[in-house]
């Protein structure tokens, strides 16, 4: 056995310097990669606490909210009871006195009536 010839060898050498250069570019490029995504995992934690901060704050509002609408709603049914009970009140009066006040009124449109005729 001889020796390789000339241009095997021009290639072989040619081909385990660029391989090489490409194992260089590679493992910079692997490193770059490793350190955006520990930068990704950063901002994605740091954006986990600003929703988890989020959340808190939007459920102690809708805690408030709830304790304000039940507090609205027992004043509301509360006014309503009153009203009802004012209103109930008022027809009985109503009841009561609306046939005195409907003959009175009758009476003095008669009245009037009768004056009218008297002087014409």
């Amino acid at each position: 056995m001889g020796n390789p010839p000339e241009w095997w060898l021009t290639v072989s050498g040619l081909y385990f310097v660029l391989a090489s250069i490409v194992m260089i570019v590679t493992l910079a490029l692997l490193a770059t990669l490793i350190r955006l995504t520990m930068d990704l995992i950063s901002a994605v934690k740091t954006m986990n606490k600003r929703v988890q901060s989020l959340t808190d704050r939007v459920e102690a509002i809708a805690e408030t909210v709830q304790d304000v609408t039940n507090d609205v709603g027992s004043r509301t049914k509360g006014i309503v009871k009153v009203v009802d009970d004012n209103a109930l009140a008022a027809f009985d009066l109503v009841e009561k006195y609306a046939p005195v006040l409907v003959g009175a009124a009758i009476v003095l449109k008669l009245g009037s009536l009768f004056r009218g005729r008297r002087r014409g």
